[in-house]
């Protein structure tokens, strides 16, 4: 009867086959199919809500749009100095600045910042 010699690598075969086996598992577990999300819409969908008739000419208001500095659009808004009581009389005029998306995909939204505090104003004209 003939002997067969077992080689040392037939053993360490089964052993790096599955560490072969579970490197690719890993590998390919990161290849599996990732939802992407739809993108954002970035228009808002109007108020049903109605206004107060005392605040109604403040909504109403059409901004005139001229340039101003770096490009930008500026514009003046009144607004009554206290919301739950309007007041004509102590009406405040907010200066309002723009800048106009210039991306191929067309506006974005607006976004409202207040830039200035109490050392720095927000604007100089």
């Amino acid at each position: 009867m003939t002997r067969r010699r077992v080689r040392a690598t037939a053993v360490r075969r089964p052993g790096a086959l599955g560490a072969v086996l579970l490197a690719a598992a890993v590998a390919l577990s990161g290849c599996g199919l990732i939802p992407v999300p739809e993108p954002r819409s970035s228009t808002s969908s109007p108020t049903t809500e109605e206004v107060a008739p005392d605040l109604a000419r403040y909504y109403e208001q059409a901004l005139t749009w001229s340039p101003c500095e770096d490009g930008a659009q500026c514009a003046t808004a009144t607004a009554p100095l206290d919301w739950s009581a309007p007041d004509p009389a102590t009406d405040i005029q907010l200066a309002l600045v723009r800048h106009t998306a210039r991306g191929a995909d067309g506006p974005r939204g607006s976004l409202f910042v207040n830039p200035g505090g109490r050392v720095r104003p927000a604007s100089t004209s």
